[in-house]
């Protein structure tokens, strides 16, 4: 495209011009496609607006369809369709991603019912294609936008949570296991419990008898 603009076509034709341009295209990909920058935002729009364009046209085209069975289209709708006048899905797609550039497709369109606006005809069939498209892409956006922004607020906060808690927080030493007797064998702890800090908290540490006590 730059060299069809003037004063840019010749230098898009010289070396910095391509590696800098091609670094800069480089580094937007990586951007948009990595999962902790902006893949949730980039992708969470154009998917929702590439899918929901493929969803329209299948409807489309699955209504059109149904409409060649005798028990819809003769007899509910009162038209013959016959599977010969049934379009594509690309041709419905086509129609709606290239409104202004593309012919119109559908049942109205077989049937020659259009919408008359101050002498400008509008095709039914594309009305409804883009209203239908818009619908759902806005809804898909908004829904894959929140999404994404949970997942970061999720991702914020868990880098504030320390690692080393102080205070009361703080865990404490495990806990002496008592044997049959209630009395605690020193060097033998559970994990569990948290350990008692006061000296009483140790039975093995008995005082000396009063007949054995020196002078």
């Amino acid at each position: 495209m730059a060299q069809t603009i003037p004063y840019l076509d010749v230098a898009s034709n010289h070396s910095i011009w391509i590696v800098i341009v091609c670094s800069l295209m480089v580094a937007l990909g990586s951007w948009a496609l990595h999962a902790r920058y902006g893949a949730g935002r980039v992708l969470g729009v154009l998917a929702p607006v590439f899918g929901g364009s493929l969803v329209v046209a299948t409807l489309s085209y699955l209504f059109m369809l149904s409409c060649t069975l005798p028990a819809i289209g003769e007899r509910l709708l009162h038209v013959q369709v016959l599977s010969s006048d049934v379009p594509s899905v690309f041709e419905f797609w086509y129609m709606i991603v290239y409104p202004l550039h593309s012919q119109a497709v559908g049942f109205f369109h077989f049937t020659n019912r259009t919408i008359i606006i101050s002498n400008i005809k509008f095709e039914i069939d594309r009305v409804l294609g883009l209203s239908l498209w818009a619908i759902i892409s806005a809804l898909g956006i908004c829904k894959q936008i929140k999404a994404d922004r949970a997942e970061r607020d999720k991702f914020n906060s868990s880098l504030k949570v320390r690692l080393i808690q102080k205070g009361n927080n703080a865990p404490l030493a495990p806990e002496p296991i008592a044997d049959e007797s209630g009395r605690t064998a020193p060097g033998v702890t559970d994990p569990e419990v948290p350990a008692a800090t006061s000296s009483w908290f140790m039975p093995w540490k008995t005082a000396a008898a009063p007949g054995n006590a020196t002078a």
